[in-house]
């Protein structure tokens, strides 16, 4: 599916620029020293990344026409992105941002909106002061619009490609849900129910002060619970306030109210963290490991028990098939919480089957899993056809990457067992799959050994922010100054290196680094 990009704004707000530099590859060096010609009419672009991406370049000597007869320009975009010089009068960017929100909310309701307040560089510290200032006085309305500062110079460059690879993300991921999916939708949804719940009437501003979520995932979620019919909108005057439908009360008391712990209930936390044990953000740091024992089997199954807790097995209906425990009561130890001692694991699947069921009715297409992140734990859910496969690890583990191994791992269980999986469902007899654990004990060990092999390969955000700047020096390289067929390959390199840290692609990464240095060799030698 081809997503579509609109860049709109003034003349030489750097529109063209921004799109030469990030979609072309072309040199930040060359575009500072040599102005583009003045985009005419509305010039459009596709580009091939992980998928095409229609880019929109509207000419801003015909700003007046976007914003006025020609506005079907807009329909089925997927981003806008304002573009504004940053030293334009601020009362015509406001102005500008106002109609740019109204078009949105008129022909591209779904769209993400962001506002790039660029050439960030020829303020003083003084007046981005003031524009920071204005923004947050004057401009109570772009809630939904994330806003940056950018600017092509050296020394801005990274802060700006790290927006872009933001927007890029945005607009690769949209209507696409990556598997393992975060918990913390849920959680949110859950959350702005919950306010909503307790405030009865709120607008905008109020439930971004109320719970701690991104402007532009709370437009998401509001637009999400709006399509369901669960969430109603009145305007009053030129503010906007939500509240629940009788639909979204039915439906907070059978999702919602249900899985909040009791204190959740009586207290006015902002998000709710539902039955299980905390789900606060938790910050993952590298433990030791020896990989020089990886063929020590008391080692293995040392660090196995460490990493991988166990696995719940369960039907679409939440019944529980099979638990496996890597070690005695390792599910019991790690779920239990001195708010609830005896937790009850059944209630995980049953949990589990409400956020299958929540995510299809709000529409969260290509839904197979999630994960939950805690203190002390990390739960990660992936759905087959009739079953669900929940993994319980130490926050350390990120099954993600050896999300392989444990499809592998549930496809040799169900050959196995096909016939007894269908009498399950008819019967709800699980018997027949106890005597799987210990094959499964044995999978847990073989998934530890790739996972410990994969994680020694990877890299650390040092290392991603180490790429990015080799990034920016290759992007150094005046093309102007080159052959044409070395042209082509810088341009290439750079946009392969833009779409491999997109995907945390660590492999093509490396690979790039190693032409690139051989590249620059060459450059200099001739």
């Amino acid at each position: 599916m081809t997503k579509k990009i609109v860049f709109v704004g003034p003349p030489s707000s750097g529109k063209s620029t921004l799109r030469r530099l990030f979609f072309e590859g072309e040199s930040a060096f060359d575009l500072l020293n040599h102005p583009l010609e003045p985009t005419r009419g509305s010039e459009i672009y596709t580009y091939k990344m992980k998928e095409e991406i229609g880019v929109f370049d509207l000419s801003g000597q015909e700003l007046n026409r976007w914003l006025g007869q020609e506005q079907e320009v807009f329909q089925q975009t997927d981003v806008i992105l304002i573009t504004l010089d940053a030293t334009t009068d601020f009362n015509l960017c406001s102005k500008l941002i106002t109609q740019m929100q109204k078009i949105q909310q008129e022909r591209c309701s779904s769209a993400t909106c962001y506002i790039l307040f660029h050439k960030i560089d020829l303020l003083s510290d003084k007046d981005h002061k003031i524009l920071k200032d204005n923004i947050k006085q004057n401009l109570p309305k772009s809630h939904q619009c994330s806003i940056y500062y950018t600017s092509i110079r050296n020394e801005f460059y990274l802060n700006t490609l790290n927006v872009v690879l933001d927007i890029l993300d945005d607009v690769q991921s949209k209507q696409i849900i990556s598997t393992p999916y975060n918990f913390n939708t849920f959680r949110s949804l859950a959350g702005l129910l919950s306010q909503l719940k307790k405030m009865k009437v709120a607008n905008f501003a109020e439930l971004t002060a109320s719970l701690n979520v991104h402007q532009h995932d709370l437009a998401t979620l509001l637009n999400q619970l709006s399509g369901q019919k669960y969430l109603l909108s009145r305007n009053y005057g030129s503010d906007q306030v939500f509240f629940l439908s009788d639909a979204g009360e039915e439906y907070y008391k059978e999702f919602v109210q249900r899985f909040l712990h009791k204190r959740d209930i009586e207290e006015t936390r902002n998000l709710p963290n539902f039955a299980f044990p905390s789900v606060d953000d938790v910050k993952f740091e590298r433990f030791d490991f020896n990989l020089s024992k990886i063929n020590n089997k008391k080692y293995v199954a040392s660090m196995c028990e460490k990493l991988i807790y166990g696995i719940l097995i369960s039907d679409e209906n939440g019944r529980l098939l099979i638990t496996v425990e890597n070690g005695n009561n390792a599910l019991k130890n790690i779920l239990a919480t001195e708010d609830n001692p005896s937790f009850d694991i059944e209630l995980v699947p049953m949990f589990i089957n409400a956020m299958y069921k929540f995510s299809a009715e709000i529409n969260l297409q290509g839904f197979t899993g999630f994960q939950l992140q805690g203190k002390n734990i990390n739960v990660h859910s992936m759905q087959f056809d009739r079953f669900t496969l929940t993994c319980f690890t130490s926050p350390y583990f990120n099954p993600e990457i050896v999300k392989d191994a444990f499809i592998e791992m549930f496809d040799r269980f169900s050959i196995r067992y096909d016939a007894e999986l269908e009498d399950f469902l008819q019967t709800g007899n699980a018997t027949p799959f106890q005597s799987y654990k210990p094959a499964f004990l044995k999978e847990f060990q073989k998934i530890t050994v790739e996972f410990l092999h994969q994680l020694d390969s990877h890299i650390d955000e040092k290392s991603m922010n180490s790429y990015k700047e080799l990034y920016r020096k290759l992007d150094g390289i005046q093309l102007s100054m080159v052959s044409d067929s070395l042209r082509y390959k810088l341009k290439d390199f750079k946009l392969r290196f833009i779409q491999a840290i997109l995907d945390q692609d660590y492999t093509t990464l490396n690979d790039l680094s190693k032409k690139v240095d051989a590249l620059s060799l060459k450059i200099v030698t001739n």
